[in-house]
C-alpha cells in the first residue's frame, strides 16, 4: 500500500502543466451567502476591456454580479470541509440534515426523495455516471479527490427547468479548487473498533497558473480493509430469519444436522455465519484534471477529464436453494441416496434438506470504470457583455462482476443425488460440476453537445433585466449481459439482467431575470425535453426574492419537474429471487393456515421476472419553497425555508402489495398492474412459482419539511466561537403506490426519522481548532414493524485541528466518540442502520499540507 501511494505521489510530480480549469466561477472569497452565514464577497473583478466579469450560480443558466439569489442555496466551503474531520464529499453531505434520511455508499438523497432524484454537477456539467445497472440512476458524489474540492454548492429546490431529468430534489454542485498554486496533499487513515473497517484515503493535487493558461489535477486512492463477517460483534445476529446451515425433514420434523455444533430454542441448527464468509480488501482511485486555456480575445477553451476505477472482491458460501420454497431443497424418496438413511429420523422418504455449503465458497470481484471528458469554448459576443458557451460531455460507465464457483441448482441436486457430495457426511463432499464461472457486464455511455449563451437585455418597467437560453442533444446507449445459468435461474440467490436500448433526447431551455436594485428579484425559466423513447415534457419555474430592509430576505419559488425512466426500467429483463410471503395461502382457511406461524404463512424465497416496460412516462413532480433570512449582524444569522414536493406516476412494482391485493381481488394484479403471479397447476390456491411483473407508472410520493439553520460567530480575547444548528422537521413524507391501500405516511417507520438536528460548536485560538458536533435522529420503528422502537439518539464527534505556520495541517478526532449504537431488526440481520447512524466507535488521523 505505501509503495502504491508513492508510485502515485511520483507520477503527479512529474507531470507538465498544460492546462487549467474548466469554469471561471466564485473563488473562495467569492463565496456565496451559505444559506444562514454572511460571508464577506469579493467584488467580481474587471476584465482587461473594462467588462465585469460575473459569477456562474448553481440553479441559474445567468452569470450574475450577486452571487445570492432566490432559491435556497447552501455552500460548504473548503475551511468547513478541512475542518469537518471527513475525507469524501458524501460523507461530509450524508452527515448534513440536507440528507435528512442520510444514503447509501457514495450517493446522497437530498429532501429524503432518492439518490437517483439529486442531480449531480461538477463546475456546472452532469457528472459521469458510476455502479452498476441497479443503481437505478443514482450517481456518485466521491469521485472528486478532496484536494481539488473549493466548495460544494447545495440547490435545495428543484430545477427541472434549468437542467431537466433527476433534478426534483435538488442538485449538488461540486466545484473544483481555482487558487491552487503547487502541490496539494491530503491522507486520512480511519481505525474502526472492529476489525476489517479501517480505511485510508489519500489525495494530491497540482495545480498552476500562467497568463494564458490555467490547470489542475488531482488524484485520490480509498483503500478499505477486508473483514470477516463471523468476526463482527454483532454476527449472532446474522440471518436469524433462515436456517442457513445444515437441517432437514425427518419422521418427525425438522431436524439438525449430525455435525452441528449450535442449535436454536426450536432445536434446529443454527450455524448462521459462516467464517468463510469474507469480505476482501477494496479499493478505488479517481483522477480529475481541469484545464483552461485563453485563445485571442476572451475567448477560452476548456476541458475536464474524470477518470475512476474501483474493485471490490467478496466471498459466500453457496446456499442450497429452490424458487418456490423455503431455502432449501426438496427431494423425494426415490432420490435420495442410501446413505442419508443413517441420519436421525430419517427412514427414506420424502426429504426438504437446507445446507450452507462452505466447501464451495463462490467468489465475486466487481470492477467499475467511469470516466467522462467535458470540452468547450466560451466568449462574447462582439464588445457586448453577452456571453456564448458551446461544449461537449461524453460519458461512460463499465461495470464487470467476475463470478468464481457459482453453484447451479442442477449440478448440486445431480451431486446429491448421486451421493457425489452428502450434505451430513464432512468427509464425502465432492464439488466438482457442481458450480460455474461466469461474468456479468453491464455499460452505460452518453454523448451531449449544448450550446447556450446570456446576457443584459437592459432596463424597462423598473427592472434591470437579463436572460439566458440555450439547445443540447444527447445520445443514450446501454446493455446489460448476463452468463446463460443465471439468466435461467439455475444459480440459487443470484438474480441476472439482459437487455440493451438507446434514446435521444433534444433540449431547450430559457431563462429570464429582473431585479430592482437588491430589493426584488423575478426569475422565470422553462425547459422543454423531447425524449425519441417516451415522449416530450415541458417544466416552468418561477421564483422570487425580496429584502425589504438590509437585514431580511425573503425567497419563494414554484416549479414542476420530472425524472426519466432508466433504459434498464425500459428496456431490461431481471431474473431473480424476492423473499415474499404467499398472502392467499397464509390467509385461506380451508387450507387449514389460521396459524399465522404455519410454513405457509413464512417467508419463501421465489422466482420473479422483471419484465421490461417499453411503455413507461416520466415521473412528475411539483415542487413549492417559501423562506426568510434574517442577519441582524454580521456575527448571527437564522435562515428558515418551508418547502413542498409533490411527484405523480412513480415508477416501481411492489411484489409484497400485489400479493395482499390478490387476496382482495385473485385478477387485480394482472389486470391493473401487468403481474401474473403463476401457481402449481393453476389452482387459485396453489405454491407460488413463479411471479412475473413489470414495473409500472402507478405510485405517488409526497415530502414536506422545513429546514432552519442558524449560525453565531463570537470572537473574544481568548479565542474565537463558532455555534452552529443545522434542523430538518418533516411534516410528512406519504406514499402511495396501489390505490387499494391509499396513501401511508413513512415518518416514523424504519430509517424514515422525522426529524434530525446537529449542532456544532466549534473554537480556535492561535493554531489550534478544536471543534464538537452532536448528532440527534427522531425516533423510528424497527424494520420489522410492531416489535418496538429506535429511541431518538444523539451521536457525537470530536476533530482538533493543528494549523502551524512552520507545517501543513494536522488533525485527529473521533466519529461516534462515545460508540452508541442503536440496533434495528430487519428480517435478514439485526444491526446498525448505517445510512441514518454512525455505526462503529471510529478514530482518525490526517494531514493535509499545500506547497
Amino acid at each position: 500500500m505505501g509503495n502504491f501511494k508513492i508510485l502515485i505521489i511520483a507520477v503527479i510530480l512529474n507531470c507538465q502543466p498544460m492546462w487549467a480549469n474548466a469554469q471561471e466561477t466564485t473563488t473562495n472569497e467569492e463565496a456565496t451567502k451559505v444559506e444562514s452565514v454572511s460571508t464577506e464577497v469579493e467584488a467580481p473583478s474587471e476584465s482587461n476591456n473594462g467588462r465585469i466579469e460575473k459569477l456562474e450560480v448553481t440553479g441559474s443558466h445567468i452569470r450574475r454580479t450577486d452571487v445570492e439569489g432566490p432559491s435556497p442555496v447552501l455552500v460548504i466551503d473548503r475551511a468547513e470541509i478541512e475542518k469537518s474531520g471527513l475525507n469524501s464529499v458524501g460523507a461530509i453531505l450524508r452527515r448534513s440534515t440536507v440528507s435528512p434520511f442520510g444514503g447509501s455508499g457514495s450517493t446522497v438523497s437530498l429532501k429524503g426523495l432518492g439518490s437517483a432524484r439529486t442531480l449531480v454537477l461538477i463546475n456546472g456539467h452532469r457528472a459521469p455516471a458510476s455502479g452498476s445497472s441497479y443503481s437505478s440512476g443514482a450517481v456518485s458524489v466521491n469521485f472528486v479527490p478532496v484536494a481539488a474540492v473549493e466548495r460544494i454548492e447545495v440547490l435545495k429546490d428543484g430545477a427541472s427547468a434549468t437542467y431537466g431529468s433527476d433534478a426534483l430534489g435538488g442538485v449538488i454542485n461540486i466545484i473544483t479548487r481555482k487558487d491552487l498554486d503547487g502541490y496539494s496533499f491530503a491522507d486520512q487513515l480511519t481505525i474502526s473498533e472492529t476489525n476489517g473497517s479501517d480505511s485510508n484515503r489519500m489525495s494530491l493535487a497540482y495545480g498552476s497558473s500562467t497568463a494564458k493558461s490555467d490547470f489542475l489535477t488531482s488524484v485520490q486512492l480509498n483503500y478499505v480493509q477486508g473483514s470477516r463477517t463471523s468476526d463482527l460483534d454483532y454476527a449472532k445476529d446474522l440471518n436469524n430469519s433462515f436456517v442457513f446451515s445444515t437441517n432437514y425433514v425427518g419422521d418427525s420434523g425438522i431436524q439438525p444436522g449430525p455435525s452441528c455444533t449450535k442449535l436454536d430454542d426450536n432445536g434446529r441448527c443454527a450455524e448462521q455465519v459462516s467464517p468463510k464468509q469474507v469480505t476482501k480488501p477494496s479499493y478505488s482511485l479517481d483522477w480529475v484534471t481541469d484545464a483552461k486555456y485563453r485563445l485571442a480575445g476572451e475567448t477560452s477553451l476548456y476541458t475536464t477529464v474524470i477518470l475512476g476505477y474501483g474493485r471490490s472482491e467478496d466471498e459466500f458460501p453457496n446456499v442450497l436453494n429452490t424458487p418456490g420454497q423455503h431455502i432449501g431443497v426438496d427431494f423425494t424418496g426415490a432420490e435420495t441416496p442410501s446413505s442419508w438413511n443413517s441420519i436421525p429420523d430419517y427412514s427414506g422418504g420424502d426429504t426438504r434438506v437446507w445446507h450452507r455449503m462452505d466447501d464451495l465458497v463462490n467468489k465475486s470481484i466487481s470492477h467499475n470504470y467511469n470516466g467522462g471528458v467535458i470540452l468547450g469554448v466560451r466568449g462574447y459576443v462582439g464588445e457586448s457583455d453577452w456571453e456564448w458557451d458551446v461544449s461537449a460531455n461524453n460519458q461512460v460507465n463499465i461495470n464487470e462482476t467476475h463470478e468464481a464457483d457459482l453453484a447451479t441448482l442442477s449440478g448440486t441436486r445431480a451431486a446429491f443425488i448421486s451421493d457425489q457430495y452428502n450434505p451430513f457426511d464432512v468427509s464425502n463432499r465432492n464439488t466438482a460440476g457442481m458450480a460455474i464461472d461466469a461474468m456479468n457486464r453491464h455499460r452505460y455511455m452518453v454523448n451531449w453537445v449544448e450550446g447556450k449563451t446570456n446576457g443584459g437585455l437592459g432596463e424597462f418597467l423598473g427592472f434591470d433585466w437579463a436572460s439566458a437560453f440555450g439547445i443540447s442533444a444527447a445520445n443514450y446507449e446501454y446493455s446489460d449481459n448476463r452468463a446463460d445459468a443465471i439468466l435461467s435461474g439455475d444459480t440459487m440467490l443470484q438474480s441476472g439482467t439482459a437487455g440493451k436500448g438507446g434514446r435521444q433526447l433534444y433540449s431547450a431551455f430559457t431563462e429570464l431575470s429582473g431585479v430592482i436594485g437588491k430589493t426584488l428579484e423575478v426569475q422565470l425559466s422553462a425547459r422543454s425535453d423531447n425524449y425519441s423513447d417516451f415522449g416530450s415534457t415541458v417544466n416552468p419555474k418561477i421564483a422570487l426574492r425580496y429584502q425589504p430592509i438590509k437585514s431580511l430576505t425573503f425567497r419563494t419559488s414554484f416549479g414542476t419537474g420530472f425524472q426519466a425512466p432508466t433504459l434498464q426500467d425500459m428496456n431490461a429483463n431481471v431474473e431473480g429471487f424476492n423473499f415474499l410471503v404467499d398472502q392467499v395461502r397464509c390467509k385461506d382457511p380451508s387450507l387449514g393456515n389460521s396459524d399465522p406461524n404455519s410454513s405457509d404463512c413464512a417467508t419463501q424465497s421465489i422466482s420473479s421476472l422483471q419484465a421490461s416496460n417499453a411503455d413507461l412516462k416520466q415521473e412528475t413532480s411539483q415542487s413549492f419553497n417559501f423562506g426568510a433570512i434574517y442577519q441582524p449582524t454580521k456575527s448571527f444569522s437564522i435562515a428558515a425555508d418551508w418547502w413542498l414536493v409533490n411527484v405523480e406516476d412513480t415508477i416501481g412494482a411492489n411484489l409484497d402489495d400485489l400479493l395482499e391485493i390478490e387476496v382482495l381481488d385473485a385478477s387485480a394484479p394482472l389486470n391493473k398492474y401487468n403481474t401474473n403471479i403463476i401457481r402449481n397447476g393453476g389452482s387459485p390456491t396453489g405454491k407460488i412459482e413463479r411471479i412475473e411483473y413489470q414495473l409500472t407508472n402507478v405510485g405517488k410520493d409526497t415530502a414536506n419539511g422545513i429546514d432552519v439553520d442558524a449560525n453565531y460567530r463570537l470572537v473574544t480575547s481568548i479565542g474565537k466561537f463558532n455555534f452552529k444548528n443545522e434542523f430538518v422537521y418533516m411534516f410528512h413524507r406519504e406514499q402511495e403506490f396501489y390505490e387499494e391501500f391509499g396513501r401511508e405516511e413513512q415518518l416514523g417507520q424504519f430509517g424514515v426519522p422525522r426529524w434530525r438536528n446537529n449542532v456544532t460548536v466549534s473554537y480556535s485560538v492561535n493554531d489550534w481548532d478544536f471543534r464538537t458536533v452532536a448528532r440527534t435522529i427522531a425516533r423510528t420503528e424497527k424494520n420489522v414493524r410492531g416489535i418496538g422502537d429506535i429511541e431518538s439518539v444523539t451521536q457525537y464527534d470530536l476533530i482538533v485541528t493543528f494549523d502551524p505556520s512552520w507545517a501543513g495541517e494536522f488533525q485527529a478526532g473521533g466519529i461516534n466518540l462515545f460508540n452508541i449504537r442503536p440496533r434495528f431488526d430487519t428480517s435478514f440481520s439485526t444491526r446498525i442502520n448505517g445510512s441514518l447512524y454512525q455505526g462503529l466507535q471510529t478514530f482518525f488521523v490526517g494531514y493535509r499540507q499545500d506547497f
